[in-house]
């Protein structure tokens, strides 16, 4: 855990392939539904290693920290099938645009692929294996060399990276060398990621900047829309689960896996 504190993101992996069994056991007894529990494994291990590589989480008892996190995650999906019903019936009433939607979608996939190609390779090659390509862990790690607990630990790191480089996407030209040095910052910042000195530094910009001020604002609606996005997205895979055997998909991958993006572009 220190490790992964302390700047060590590969370590995550050891307690990953440690708790993974008990997690996916405990998400399973929890939702009652393989591809939920899936889910909900990825979502549990997601947020500890947010925390933990900004400097918070938990500092011993990993498993009962983990298995309580998971039975949270779980909880809350319960709830939201629950208003499943409800929610595809403020859709029917909603107006559809799709001239504007069309637009959108094409800027989000540009912005998408910048992010994508802003990654470290590895990063980028799981990624493309497993949310565009659909192949199993197994697969990914005889092509990667390592074990498939590895590949687990390594996409959720590089699902995480995409959505911080995705966010980055959206911050705009700086003025200033002070204002860039910031805005390289921002997206972490309003995902929750950074680590309390990088944390410092980009506060103590933003305390006499306001237009540094204005961009993460800006930056915290979107990653508000995304999750907003991402709990729609969910209740409707709840009343329609796909198969997801190959892992939990997060939400920026929608346009993704319509393969509105083509192969082979990144």
């Amino acid at each position: 855990m220190e490790l992964v504190r302390n700047g060590d993101p590969a370590a995550f992996d050891e307690l990953y392939g440690r708790h993974r069994k008990a997690v996916a056991f405990v998400a399973l007894k929890e939702t009652d539904n393989r591809s939920d529990a899936e889910d909900v494994v990825a979502e549990a291990f997601l947020e500890i290693f947010r925390a933990l590589a900004a400097g918070t989480g938990p500092r011993e008892h990993f498993k009962s920290y983990v298995l309580t996190v998971t039975r949270r995650m779980a909880h809350r999906r319960n709830q939201l099938a629950r208003r499943t019903k409800a929610l595809e019936h403020d859709r029917a009433l909603e107006p559809i645009h799709p001239h504007a939607e069309q637009s959108t979608l094409k800027e989000d996939s540009t912005m998408l692929m910048q992010a994508l190609r802003s990654l470290p390779a590895r990063w980028q090659t799981v990624l493309k294996c497993i949310d565009l390509k659909d192949m199993r862990h197994a697969e990914v790690a005889a092509r990667l060399g390592v074990s498939p607990n590895a590949v687990a630990s390594l996409l959720i790191r590089a699902r995480e990276g995409l959505r911080v480089a995705y966010l980055q996407q959206h911050v705009r030209a700086a003025e200033s060398d002070k204002c860039a040095k910031a805005r390289r910052l921002l997206a972490r910042l309003a995902r929750e990621t950074i680590g309390s000195s990088e944390r410092n530094r980009a506060e103590s910009h933003l305390a006499v900047c306001p237009s540094c001020r204005t961009v993460l604002s800006e930056l915290r609606d979107i990653h508000s829309l995304m999750k907003a996005r991402n709990r729609c997205r969910s209740a409707s895979r709840i009343s329609s689960p796909p198969d997801l055997s190959a892992g939990a998909t997060p939400p920026l991958y929608e346009q993704w896996q319509r393969k509105e993006i083509p192969h082979g572009t990144f």
